[in-house]
């Protein structure tokens, strides 16, 4: 929803690299493209004022599993965020706003789960400190958040038929070992825990984040050594 030149090229870009499943399409819409600039086969475009009926219901809004909202600027990456919302609760929505103030807004939005709607701002102040603190120490975050070059960060659902428990420790190192794959945290109920203690116990129904050069699609959860 939304598009931002460049930006929004090279996001669409990223995205594409990293579709599995070719039946799944990309939708693009704006209210200031006069024409599709991506290849019409991968990329579908719909042109209008991004919360009107019109391209909720030409863009499939409804039936969408993942939804980025770029607006012009906060106020109709708001409205448009609203819009969606009101005929589609299940999507991962993800929001660019310029100011952090008007974060908590999106986050009210109804949705089936509190996560699913989620706010990007351009710049943080993390970031920034982080860099003066540990010089280059942004690269390493870029790099990790891209999807093009180099190792990048993925998430990994533990199945929910899984019975066995496993300690942080020795999925740590079978998978580094088994499959070159660093874990960097761990997701339980809505919690995400950094650099896990070794002791953690890890079960169905939590989520793994790992750094890999690719994502990786065959899990053996039966591995002890």
């Amino acid at each position: 929803m939304g598009c931002r030149g460049e930006k929004s090229k090279k996001l669409i870009a990223e995205i594409l690299e990293n579709m599995e499943d070719e039946s799944k399409k990309v939708v693009l819409c704006s209210s200031t493209l006069e024409e599709n600039p991506f290849d019409p086969e991968k990329v579908k475009y719909v042109k209008g004022e991004l919360a009107s009926d019109d391209v909720l219901k030409r863009s499939c809004c409804a039936q969408a599993e993942k939804i980025i909202v770029t607006g012009d600027d906060d106020n109709q990456s708001f409205f448009a965020a609203f819009a969606i919302r009101q005929i589609n609760t299940h999507a991962h929505m993800i929001v660019f706003m310029n100011n952090d103030d008007h974060t908590s807004k999106i986050h009210c939005l109804a949705a089936d789960k509190p996560e699913l709607n989620r706010v990007i701002i351009p710049s943080s102040i993390h970031l920034i400190v982080q860099e003066i603190q540990d010089p280059q120490s942004s690269h390493v975050l870029q790099q990790l958040m891209g999807s093009l070059q180099g190792a990048t960060l993925y998430r990994l659902d533990v199945p929910s038929q899984l019975s066995k428990e496993y300690f942080f420790e020795d999925l740590f190192y079978n998978f580094r070992k088994h499959y070159n794959m660093t874990i960097l945290a761990i997701k339980e109920n809505q919690e995400i825990v950094s650099n896990p203690a070794m002791d953690m116990k890890i079960s169905a129904g939590m989520s793994i984040f790992y750094i890999a050069d690719k994502r990786i699609k065959d899990i053996n959860w039966d591995m002890t050594n």
